[in-house]
């Protein structure tokens, strides 16, 4: 495209850098999306500044400490419970619903029993899936404290790699922590 040159007003390539006639600089032309570049980047830049509140953002109040000295508080006596102690559940209810944490161990060794007894994968069904939740109600009573859990969601690899859908009753012994009896049923 011909631009007129303002100086001696021949005709001049809008790409020349200047004159052929006359030499003098010629203005740069920008193309349209150079032009939109920089309007969008000065936007951005006003738009920072006008949203940015620097006053409030890095202005902060200066922290005065004092040293205080407290005699510390009283401890109040731990309550025993079941959810705190599980030679205090009197039943399988008590021991799996208030005392989570002795749950939750019961769970894994009965997950840690059932794979050393079987050869091939388990596959306990993920994170959302709630093996060994189902129990036998019992009463705790003399020296026998044992609790039976039962897992219906896990699929076990039979010999042929297929996995089958398998029933495990697992029996905890509270005195020793252990699981001390596994079995399973394909369903």
């Amino acid at each position: 495209m011909l631009i007129t040159c303002k100086e001696c007003g021949h005709q001049v390539s809008d790409k020349a850098d200047k004159c052929p006639s006359c030499g003098i600089k010629m203005p740069k032309r920008y193309s349209f999306i150079e032009s939109m570049g920089f309007i969008l980047f000065g936007g951005f830049v006003v738009f920072y500044f006008a949203t940015n509140d620097n006053e409030t953002k890095y202005h902060k109040e200066p922290v005065v400490t004092q040293a205080v000295t407290t005699e510390p508080a009283p401890k109040e006596p731990v309550k025993l419970s079941c959810a705190t102690d599980w030679k205090l559940c009197k039943t399988t209810s008590d021991l799996i619903n208030e005392n989570k944490e002795m749950a939750i161990q019961i769970q894994v060794a009965c997950k840690m029993a059932s794979e050393e007894k079987h050869t091939q994968s388990i596959d306990w069904g993920g994170f959302f899936s709630p093996n060994f939740s189902s129990y036998i109600p019992e009463d705790f009573s003399g020296d026998k404290k044992e609790v039976t859990v039962i897992d219906d969601v896990a699929m076990y690899e039979n010999i042929y790699g297929a996995k089958v859908k398998t029933k495990t009753l697992c029996v905890y012994n509270l005195n020793t922590m252990k699981a001390v009896t596994v079995l399973t049923t394909q369903m």
